[in-house]
C-alpha cells in the first residue's frame, strides 16, 4: 500500500506520528589508529530534519571531524616525543 505524501514536504505521514527526526544518508568507512592498532571503521551519515524544509548532517559526539588518532594514541606520541625516544 504506498503511503500518501504531504505536499510540499519529503516526509510521509506516518512520521509525524512515529516521531522520526530525519532519515539514514548511507555511511563512510574510516581510519582510526589507537593503542589498538589501525582499524577501519564505518561511520552512519544521516539527515535530521531540523524545519519543515530544512535538514542538518548528524554529527558522531565520539568521533571528532578529521580524527584519525584516538586520544589515547595523542597522548602516547606526545609523551614518547617529549621522552627524546
Amino acid at each position: 500500500m504506498p503511503v500518501p505524501v504531504m505536499a510540499g514536504s519529503r516526509r510521509r505521514a506516518s512520521d509525524e506520528t512515529t516521531g522520526v527526526a530525519g532519515h539514514r544518508h548511507g555511511s563512510r568507512t574510516r581510519t582510526l589508529t589507537g593503542t589498538f592498532g589501525t582499524t577501519e571503521i564505518t561511520v552512519t551519515r544521516a539527515r535530521l530534519d531540523v524545519d519543515e524544509d530544512k535538514t542538518v548532517e548528524w554529527r558522531s559526539k565520539a568521533l571528532r571531524a578529521y580524527q584519525r588518532r584516538t586520544k589515547a594514541a595523542d597522548a602516547l606520541i606526545a609523551s614518547s616525543y617529549l621522552a627524546g625516544t
